[in-house]
């Protein structure tokens, strides 16, 4: 695997991007995908200390882009400004997918994560000097626990009440 330190190194024409979150499942995808544009190395970032692959192609996709160096693993808590600063040396964009986990009833977490965690991944992308940022929600946010999600898109309101 290559390391952030040689990055430049490995791929010097490449662009870098990172994805917080993303050992997530749509973060898996959006890394995918950005790894078989071949326009972008990808910094993958995520609680875990060691990445750990699964089966599926976009596992094989990501195992072969590590050991060639168009991708690295970066342990990093979106929670810990410090972390993030270093996942984010060198990269050009940052895709914010990080997220609490939904099934966790914990108000006091989500709102760590949710809201001081993307105001840390803002500060490090400034101190980074990331020229692009990109934030990504969930249809969580419209969902008022009773109706169901159907052809929806981002025109949908937001419930006056919060599951």
């Amino acid at each position: 695997m290559g390391s952030q330190d040689n990055d430049s190194v490995d791929h010097p024409e490449a662009r870098w991007c990172a994805v917080t979150g993303g050992r997530g499942f749509m973060a898996r995808h959006l890394v995918a995908a950005l790894l078989r544009s071949g326009d972008w190395c990808v910094r993958v970032t995520d609680l875990a200390p060691a990445v750990v692959l699964g089966r599926g192609e976009t596992e094989e996709l990501l195992s072969s882009s590590l050991h060639d160096s168009r991708a690295v693993y970066a342990s990093a808590d979106v929670c810990n400004l410090d972390q993030l600063v270093k996942a984010f040396e060198g990269v050009d964009v940052v895709f914010h997918t990080a997220s609490a986990d939904p099934s966790e009833n914990n108000l006091e977490l989500h709102y760590k994560v949710n809201i001081d965690g993307t105001k840390n991944v803002i500060d490090a992308c400034k101190i980074c000097k990331v020229k692009r940022l990109i934030y990504t929600s969930s249809s969580g946010v419209v969902f008022d626990g009773v109706h169901g999600l159907f052809n929806i898109d981002e025109s949908m309101p937001y419930p006056d009440k919060v599951v």
